[in-house]
């Protein structure tokens, strides 16, 4: 089967707006998980789940839960841009990501030299880049298609 870069631009935004809102869904449940917690000192007898919440900072998944909501909701104009063929939209969905690639880069960066950042933050942070340049190039040829046709 042979798929068009609109078929892929589709199914990424679909599966963008379901990654997404999974990812701002386990850092709400791990938020609320924290503040039910007696006490942030890792003991024994905790659960495999309760020793990740106790070691990973807290403001990371704020953060992280902010950042995902913001995704969403750009995937969600990201599917309307490709529905409505808006070529403005589109432009400004790959300016929107290529601040979000040059944060994100920064905050790997500074990650990786912070003596309290752990291995899951730093994988996080590299996914996170995987996957927004992935965005990045299928967006920008399906642009690129868009205006070849006008």
């Amino acid at each position: 089967m042979c798929y068009s870069t609109e078929d892929m631009a589709f199914a990424l935004a679909y599966m963008s707006i379901g990654f997404w809102a999974f990812c701002a869904l386990i850092h709400a449940l791990v938020l609320l998980v924290h503040a039910s917690l007696e006490s942030t000192e890792p003991r024994r007898c905790d659960t495999a789940l309760i020793r990740y919440v106790k070691t990973i900072p807290i403001d990371f998944h704020f953060n992280a839960l902010f950042g995902d909501l913001l995704r969403t909701g750009a995937s969600f104009m990201l599917l309307k841009a490709i529905n409505d063929c808006n070529i403005n939209m589109l432009v400004n969905f790959l300016r929107f990501k290529y601040v979000e690639v040059f944060l994100l880069l920064i905050l790997f960066t500074v990650s990786c030299f912070r003596e309290e950042a752990n291995a899951f933050i730093k994988a996080y942070y590299t996914i996170l880049l995987v996957l927004d340049l992935a965005v990045l190039y299928i967006i920008f040829i399906y642009c690129c298609e868009l205006l070849a046709q006008k």
